[in-house]
């Protein structure tokens, strides 16, 4: 479970407002975002930190591939046929893969429904 930095957390997963520092291993882009969502939340688990490291690591090749990309253009020949680039579904499933683990990892709070007013009970026979 992630917690909010204000909320009472052992002294083990207390992090800074500033967060805990990215691994150095990630790119510029996985360490921004490590960044980002460390300041704001406390990753408890080795396996939350696990799954967040893997996030970020998907946001790097997010980034290498849209590089990629736009060197070559968006469509490519392939045997004298105009076709997408490959690599353009590779970027959506990284893209993909980051925001289902950070919204699972950190979900929002659920919105408040209307209270749904029932008509009086009649026949219904």
């Amino acid at each position: 479970m992630v917690v909010r930095p204000e909320s009472p957390t052992p002294a083990a997963t207390t992090r800074s407002s500033s967060g805990s520092p990215p691994p150095a291993d990630l790119g510029a882009a996985g360490k921004e975002l490590w960044r980002q969502i460390t300041s704001e939340f406390t990753l408890e688990s080795s396996a939350e930190v696990q799954q967040f490291y893997e996030a970020c690591c998907m946001e790097d090749r997010a980034v290498k591939l849209r590089k990629h990309i736009d060197r070559e253009g968006e469509m490519v020949e392939i045997r004298g046929t105009r076709r997408d680039h490959p690599c353009l579904k590779h970027e959506l499933a990284a893209r993909a893969f980051v925001v289902r683990t950070i919204a699972n990892l950190f979900p929002s709070p659920p919105a408040e429904k209307p209270r749904r007013y029932r008509s009086s009970t009649g026949y219904y026979g």
